[in-house]
């Protein structure tokens, strides 16, 4: 009678409920969604993702030997019953992804033996009941995404067995209390993107079994805390977009587990220290906007991408740095530095012309000279040539690897056309006149999973696809490439801030179809496959401008976990869940709505190249801090909020903040790009194409369309389509 007075407070329009009847004289433990005990005592109820809405009512407390309740991703509304703080041996309560729309009732706090309580994507509002300090059995606590503000209960400092600790996107304020760092258990902590203030607690340093701290997007000032170099089995450190100054501390080289630190967008200074570059761990660096001086430690230079560095104006991030001023400046010490160069070259000759008796020299494919013993080397050399593999896919590649490096300037800096955090690319011109791209790993991937992964790709290809086609490959030990053929147009990125009369609206869309076609051909792959990186420089186009899709399916190969591209990173990814953080086929749909949205305005993602992942509550703290930009002005209304908004930050705001923002204004399409604007046959056209971008951006990844829906949307949205339409 519990379930049937459950689903009489439901809509259930699926009908996935319909045996919750008190007509149905079946064994109600093999009813849908529910788990019994021995007993015959229902232990659980897991309602995850069902298409029911409606309220929760108080006749859940009549479940009385229930262990797990799970109504996440449903569309519960109002408000949270305090009786289920009666449920004595409640240990799992999931709430999020709803739409619960109340205060968190202290009698939800009287449950013995809750271990985890989700609450999060919500709307839940009001402060953190002081009641929490209760459960003492709470393991992981997550109330995420929600409105809820004040400051953070005391309370909370004595819950000995608290792991995860998840209250990222409210509006808490005050500083970050120090009393955190008496919660000993801790693996996890997201505070970001709130509005606390203050320096970052010392304290936090002996929580010694953290492995992830996020307190970006805050209004956080003062140093950083030596102390945090202290906290061994760190993985991942986001402290961007604060007002952190001071130096990076020397400790932080302690960091040995550390795979991921983001500083950026702060006002931190000083030299970066090498320390870092002994971080073998480190998959991901952000560094960039800040005040950083000196040169990038070489090995911090070699392994990340200049990107990770950007914003940083007094930063060279490659030697020599600031050579002329220097020179100029100093002639002593210019006359010093000359006589010890020539000093040294000479000294370094004839160490070399001693050598050279007893190793032979020999020339490496990077054009690097190195000196090899005569005896093992010169085996396990021959060895590495002997068990490469060098394979063309396409007949005009009928060249050796040997000739393609030789072609390539032996890969030297003045055939590099592209270069990202795991790869090179050089242009090849071949005797016979062609011109080829070859990516050239930083690190060689081993052979077998990489030789049929090729083979994999290659047969997915198909004549006149979108997928740029793979020419063949090289694979040894030593060193790991890929041909392609060479994009004389360059990337859709750099055709949009250099050239963009080129691209009317038929070709804009035009080139959004293509790439959708390069997808959905990935997504219904057998096995299905997915890009994992897709963004406006991965998309490289013809002298016809015809896009070709670059850089897929490559993620798995150079072992990283999730990378945050600046600009393109859904925000499942910035989530503190260990389990949605992963990649799937939204989170393409998802890259592929902002390259639209790029097409569209002509805009960067990120502003004037902010670093970045995710920064949209950082502007939404802006606008609340600043009173000419709060959303509900009294005195201009919400349309001029938009237009104010755009004056003070301009071109700074993400892509995605301005859009949202003037979307709220219901005023979008004055982000049109002016050719745009000049070339579109008609305003609802324009009105379609932002819908269906902010559709593909949705916070919900389930709430984003497949790739079949988005070709087919934008099959009616060129002049041809429109033609189509008027005629009889």
């Amino acid at each position: 009678m519990a379930l049937v007075s459950l689903r009489a407070a439901w809509q259930d329009p699926l009908d996935r409920l319909a045996d919750w009847d008190a007509t149905n004289t079946s064994y109600p433990c093999l009813w849908t969604a529910v788990t019994c005990d021995a007993s015959s005592s229902i232990t659980s109820l897991n309602l995850s993702g069902f298409s029911i809405s409606g309220t929760l009512p108080a006749a859940i407390a009549n479940l009385s030997s229930i262990t797990e309740l799970d109504f996440s991703y449903t569309a519960l509304s109002g408000s949270i019953p305090n009786e289920i703080g009666s449920l004595s041996f409640l240990t799992y309560l999931s709430l999020s992804h709803n739409r619960f729309n109340s205060t968190i009732p202290d009698g939800l706090f009287r449950s013995t033996s809750l271990k985890s309580l989700l609450l999060d994507n919500n709307h839940i509002s009001g402060a953190l009941p002081l009641a929490i300090g209760s459960l003492k059995t709470l393991r992981h606590f997550s109330v995420a995404y929600n409105d809820l503000a004040g400051s953070m209960p005391i309370s909370i400092a004595t819950l000995p067995q608290l792991s995860i600790l998840l209250a990222r996107s409210n509006r808490f304020t005050g500083n970050i209390p120090s009393y955190l760092g008496n919660l000993s258990s801790l693996i996890k902590l997201d505070l970001g993107e709130n509005l606390l203030v203050g320096d970052i607690p010392r304290s936090i340093g002996s929580l010694q079994t953290l492995q992830e701290l996020n307190l970006s997007g805050n209004l956080l000032a003062g140093p950083l805390p030596a102390e945090l170099g202290n906290l061994q089995v760190l993985i991942s450190l986001d402290l961007s977009h604060n007002f952190l100054n001071g130096t990076i501390p020397l400790d932080f080289g302690k960091l040995t587990s550390l795979e991921l630190i983001d500083l950026c967008y702060n006002k931190l200074g000083g030299t970066i220290p090498s320390e870092l570059g002994d971080l073998h761990m480190l998959r991901s660096v952000n560094l960039s906007f800040n005040d950083f001086t000196g040169v990038v430690p070489t090995a911090l230079g070699l392994r990340f991408d200049p990107e990770s560095f950007a914003g940083n104006p007094h930063l060279c991030t490659r030697r020599p740095c600031g050579r002329d001023s220097h020179f100029r400046h100093q002639p002593q010490i210019t006359g010093a530095v000359l006589g010890g160069t020539f000093a040294l070259v000479v000294f370094f000759a004839m160490f070399m012309f001693c050598v050279c008796n007893r190793t032979t020299v020999t020339r490496s494919r990077r054009g690097r000279v190195n000196t090899v013993d005569s005896g093992s080397s010169r085996v396990e050399i021959a060895n590495t040539h002997r068990n490469a593999i060098f394979k063309a896919y396409d007949e005009d590649l009928a060249e050796n690897y040997e000739v393609i490096v030789s072609c390539a300037g032996y890969f030297d800096t003045a055939h590099v056309i592209g270069k990202g955090r795991f790869s090179t690319v050089y242009e090849c011109n071949l005797s016979q006149g062609e011109r080829i791209a070859v990516k050239v790993f930083n690190n060689p991937i081993y052979q077998p999973a990489f030789e049929e992964a090729m083979a994999r790709l290659h047969e997915l290809l198909q004549p006149g696809g979108t997928l740029l086609q793979i020419k063949g490959y090289y694979s040894s030990s030593l060193e790991t490439a890929i041909f392609y053929d060479f994009m004389c147009k360059g990337s859709l990125r750099d055709l949009l801030h250099t050239s963009p009369a080129l691209l009317d609206w038929n070709k804009r869309i035009n080139i959004a179809k293509d790439i959708s076609q390069a997808l959905h051909c990935l997504h219904t792959a057998s096995p299905s496959m997915l890009h994992e990186d897709l963004k406006s420089s991965n998309v490289l186009l013809d002298d016809d401008l015809k896009p070709y899709v670059a850089d897929y399916c490559l993620n798995a190969l150079t072992h990283r976990s999730v990378v945050q591209t600046p600009g393109y990173t859904p925000p499942e990814f910035t989530c503190p869940s260990f389990f949605r953080r992963q990649y799937t086929e939204k989170t393409d749909v998802y890259s592929f709505g902002i390259v639209l949205l790029e097409l569209l305005t002509g805009k960067s993602p990120i502003g004037s190249d902010e670093c970045a992942s995710n920064s949209v509550h950082k502007d939404r703290v802006r606008q609340e801090n600043s009173p000419s930009l709060r959303v509900h002005d009294e005195e201009d209304g919400e349309n001029s909020q938009t237009s104010k908004l755009q004056r003070e930050f301009g071109e700074d705001l993400h892509l995605v903040t301005l859009v949202l923002g003037f979307q709220k204004g219901g005023n979008v399409l004055e982000l049109s790009s002016p050719i745009v604007s000049e070339t579109c046959p008609s305003l609802d056209h324009q009105v379609r194409a932002f819908k269906l971008a902010l559709r593909c951006i949705d916070q919900e990844p389930t709430s984003r369309p497949s790739m079949e829906e988005i070709l087919r949307i934008l099959g009616t949205l060129t002049t041809n389509s429109l033609v189509a339409q008027e005629m009889p």
